[in-house]
């Protein structure tokens, strides 16, 4: 009995990890070594622990270090967590609007372009830039001679109200002298 129930490599054993198997003595090394319910730590980021299973498939979808690939297929790996700034900053394969959409340019085309585009466009760049700038002294004359309206108006406001305090002065001392004689 003892050879049979803890020793024989043909005697039934259960597996450790708690999954529920039954086998052969002789395969469990095997088995526990491929076990999903096997203790099992994140090597991506080390801060999670739990059962094989659960990590590929409850924390792998979810942890920030994990690596993915560019959405863009420009051909990186990289951390979950700074896809986005990839993306966003840096990856070639990204649609940019040309630098000089603010002045008109409707030209949007991979990172990797722009350079190509900037040096074909100058021309018409230039002239997008002189427009824009025409546009922001006509808009400037505009806003100069508003603030200039405004100013003036402040100063006859101010003079208004300088008058104003003077006759409220004098109104209080004539209120303060008929209070003070008799009736």
């Amino acid at each position: 009995d003892e050879h049979i129930n803890n020793i024989c490599l043909w005697g039934e054993t259960e597996c450790e990890y708690g999954c529920g198997l039954h086998c052969k003595r002789r395969d469990i090394v095997g088995h526990q070594l491929m076990c999903p319910s096997r203790p099992f730590s994140c090597h991506y980021c080390g801060d999670y622990s739990s059962y094989y299973e659960d990590v590929i498939n409850n924390h792998w979808p979810l942890c920030c270090r994990y690596p993915v690939s560019c959405p863009n297929h420009c051909g990186r790996e990289l951390e979950r967590a700074i896809v986005q700034d990839h993306v966003a900053e840096e990856c070639l394969l990204t649609n940019v609007d040309c630098d000089f959409a603010y002045a008109g340019c409707k030209a949007n085309m991979q990172r990797k372009d722009i350079s190509a585009h900037l040096a074909a466009a100058e021309g018409s760049h230039l002239a997008l830039v002189l427009s824009v700038n025409q546009q922001f002294l006509l808009s400037n004359q505009k806003l100069l001679q508003q603030n200039e309206v405004i100013m003036q108006r402040i100063t006859q406001l101010t003079e208004e109200n300088q008058l104003m305090q003077l006759k409220i002065s004098h109104i209080s001392k004539a209120l303060s002298k008929d209070l003070l004689l008799p009736p």
